[in-house]
């Protein structure tokens, strides 16, 4: 074996055969790897982390995995400042540790993880025999119920769990701070005002008013482990030999707070408003069920569907905000998304009269 190198990479030249060797298959059943070569995958997708996949060369066979993906700081200063504020790799670490195995649900599996103030990784499963959401295209009806199965064990797991109380990694409030809504609200109203229509305005400055009682009445409501950022590109879809398996990745912006927040993120932001066709009560049925299925007592449909609509309204920070923090960039598929967001949530907040939770 080659010289002892550091336990966690920092750059894409950190990951050598020596560091594989030493640190993510050191079982010495496993034929040492002694070549590799890689290729950054999803570099338009991810902000808080680098992805690599990586291929192994061994000289003779080994059940230890020869591919596999990598995931490591960003690399840009601008996102790696980002990362450490929202502390986004150690809260994927700690998921893995501390929920992962105990949600009973279809997860990556982790070969390797670990963070510290300045350096974090990933060793996960290959899956790329899956094939990836899209939030620009967006997801069809039945896919967003598949991945309403998919997650719904994550939330029964730890629903209202006092647990929940020891994972202090986990904030309680996602990153989409409900307290920047009406600061923002008025560069974002003259940028897609037109585009999302008068009733959506002034259900936009009526929130900007009323910010503090949305974030009142969802910290009331049930908690549950929330994944924070449920959108179609991080899921994942099983096709052939996987069919029917839904994936969920990305678990870096995983909170404690109302498991509700999940749903609305997923169905509001992924499904295209044509294709959604008013079937909201489905979405959420389907999720009461599933909750009910896996264990969770004493919340009712009505409570779902409140609860759901309250999510819808929270939901709005997500483009407004983004809007602020990255009107200027360039990238065609940043845009792209921005205005996919920001017409889709408000229909759905629309649609679903989330209003009237509130009031």
């Amino acid at each position: 074996m080659g010289q002892t190198v550091p336990r966690i990479p920092n750059t894409l030249g950190d990951i050598t055969p020596d560091w594989l060797n030493q640190h993510v298959f050191p079982d010495h059943d496993h034929a040492p790897i002694t070549d590799l070569s890689y290729r950054e995958i999803g570099d338009d997708r991810g902000f808080l982390s680098q992805t690599i996949l990586v291929e192994t060369t061994r000289p003779t066979q080994t059940p230890a995995p020869e591919r596999f993906v990598v995931k490591i700081r960003p690399q840009t200063e601008e996102s790696r400042q980002a990362e450490a504020v929202l502390n986004g790799f150690e809260r994927e670490v700690r998921f893995y540790a501390d929920v992962a195995d105990k949600t009973g649900a279809r997860l990556c599996e982790i070969y390797f993880a670990d963070a510290t103030a300045d350096r974090a990784a990933l060793v996960m499963e290959d899956l790329s025999a899956f094939t990836g959401g899209d939030q620009v295209i967006g997801l069809s009806h039945e896919q967003v119920k598949n991945v309403v199965r998919a997650v719904a064990p994550v939330h029964a797991a730890f629903w209202n769990d006092p647990r929940l109380d020891g994972f202090h990694w986990a904030p309680e409030k996602d990153h989409f701070t409900l307290d920047s809504f009406q600061a923002a609200w008025p560069d974002f109203e003259s940028t897609y005002g037109l585009r999302i229509g008068p009733e959506a305005r002034a259900l936009g400055a009526y929130l900007a008013d009323h910010i503090d009682d949305l974030d009142r009445l969802v910290a009331s409501r049930p908690k549950s482990i929330v994944h924070g950022d449920l959108r179609a590109d991080n899921i994942l879809f099983g096709e052939g030999a996987h069919a029917g398996q839904v994936i969920v990745l990305d678990w870096q912006l995983i909170m404690r707070n109302l498991p509700a927040l999940d749903i609305a993120r997923l169905y509001g932001g992924s499904e295209p408003i044509m294709e959604r066709n008013h079937r909201h009560r489905d979405v959420v049925a389907l999720w009461h069920d599933e909750l009910m299925r896996h264990g969770v007592t004493g919340y009712s449909a009505d409570e779902a569907w409140n609860d759901f609509r309250l999510a819808a309204l929270h939901c709005l920070s997500i483009p407004v905000k983004v809007h602020s923090l990255f009107d200027k960039t360039p990238a065609k598929r940043g845009a792209q998304l921005r205005d996919a967001m920001a017409e889709r949530f408000f229909d759905c907040a629309l649609d679903v009269r989330a209003l009237d939770a509130l009031r």
